[in-house]
């Protein structure tokens, strides 16, 4: 059965003498117009809430205009910075050490978890970080 022969079908049940609006009945498959059976009726109902769904859902999904953009990739913390990690039956500890001639503000990223802070380290100066985590796993070394 063709679309256009089901949205004309339906139309013609909604004409039929007690639907619209007032008191309404539940009409026999033989009370409407080109019904065969009770699986004709049923297919007419299953278009009807199919079309609701779908406008309901289009209008759920509709873009906000005050959509905030996803953060974009950091880039590699530079060689100079030494980083040693080690996985921990409770998360992972991360030692970082500046060895650069200049500061750097470097943070952990961390694949399913929370990344850590950003730090300024100046040269020489390091940084021991524990993430205390299940699921959490070290990634990499970032600049920010």
């Amino acid at each position: 059965m063709s679309r256009a022969t089901v949205i004309s079908a339906f139309l013609a049940h909604m004409k039929q003498p007690g639907l619209g609006p007032g008191p309404s009945r539940i009409l026999k498959p033989h009370e409407y117009e080109g019904a065969k059976d009770m699986s004709t009726f049923r297919r007419l109902a299953a278009a009807a809430v199919t079309a609701a769904a779908i406008g309901g859902a289009l209008a759920v999904s509709a873009p906000t205009a005050a959509a905030a953009p996803a953060p974009g990739p950091t880039a590699e913390a530079p060689t100079c910075v030494s980083r040693y990690w080690d996985d921990d039956p409770s998360g992972f500890g991360v030692n970082i050490k500046n060895n650069c001639t200049y500061t750097v503000r470097v943070r952990v990223i961390v694949d399913w978890g929370t990344d850590s802070p950003c730090w300024s380290l100046a040269p020489g100066q390091g940084k021991f970080w524990f993430k205390e985590t299940i699921t959490g796993q070290y990634s990499h070394l970032a600049t920010c």
